[in-house]
């Protein structure tokens, strides 16, 4: 009974959160045709608080049959990925703040190496020496946070 009440109130959530986006999109799109030219839609993006560099890449993803115009489906799946990109942005960054004891920014390369033979009985000692080695590109002894999202997106 709880789950469904759940399920019930996402729902109810997502289709407000649709009608709201709707309504935005009405705004916009100035002559009523249900779609965007592209300079409409760069107003649309920045009025949602993304900056100018994301509003240019997005920019690039939606159009992508280079018409110059872009309906609200389109805008949807577009702003569903980058908000998905968004969390898994977020995940990383708190898992790097859990290894990040001083947070200082950066992980010692020692913590870190104790941290993989911590977390893995699998890992042999030449290996978590060279995923160490592999996360400090600069070879500064510690992982700042770019080498430790490299590190994860290359693993």
């Amino acid at each position: 009974q709880k789950s469904s009440n759940g399920i019930r109130e996402s729902h109810e959530l997502e289709r407000r959160s649709v009608l709201e986006f709707k309504e935005a999109f009405n705004q916009f799109d100035l002559d009523g045709k249900g779609m965007l030219t592209l300079a409409e839609l760069t107003p649309f993006l920045k009025s949602l608080q993304y900056p100018q560099k994301e509003v240019n890449q997005m920019l690039e993803m939606v159009d992508a049959d280079a018409s110059g115009n872009v309906g609200l489906p389109e805008i949807m799946m577009m702003l569903a990925r980058k908000l998905k990109e968004d969390d898994t942005d977020v995940q990383v960054q708190q898992a790097f703040k859990v290894y990040d004891r001083d947070s200082n920014g950066e992980i010692a390369v020692e913590d870190f190496g104790r941290l993989m033979v911590n977390l893995s009985d699998k890992l042999t000692p030449d290996e978590v020496d060279e995923m160490v080695r592999e996360a400090d590109l600069d070879g500064n002894g510690v992982i700042d946070s770019e080498e430790f999202i490299r590190m994860l997106i290359t693993s």
